[in-house]
């Protein structure tokens, strides 16, 4: 289906690709290990778009990416932990 801009397709293929620095602390306690993390870089979107007759289909730098999340890591051995 056209529309009246000549767009007949877009998609965003291959996800959100973001490419970040990220920063991770985490506190030693006794059985449960709280943490944080964050980090700044740039979103990078795989793009396929066709208006009339052009057709993009390539990654592109679209600007800025933020992420930050926290939880609790409680070891279930030496070598392993559940993150929560």
């Amino acid at each position: 289906m056209k529309c009246q801009l000549g767009l007949q397709d877009l998609e965003l293929t291959d996800g959100l690709n973001l490419i970040t620095a990220n920063y991770h602390k985490r506190w030693k306690q006794n059985l449960y290990n709280p943490f944080i993390t964050a980090g700044i870089g740039f979103a990078v979107p795989h793009v396929d778009i066709t208006v009339n007759t052009k057709k993009t289909y390539e990654y592109q730098l679209t600007g800025a990416a933020a992420r930050v999340g926290g939880g609790v890591s409680y070891p279930i051995n030496k070598k392993y932990s559940i993150f929560m």
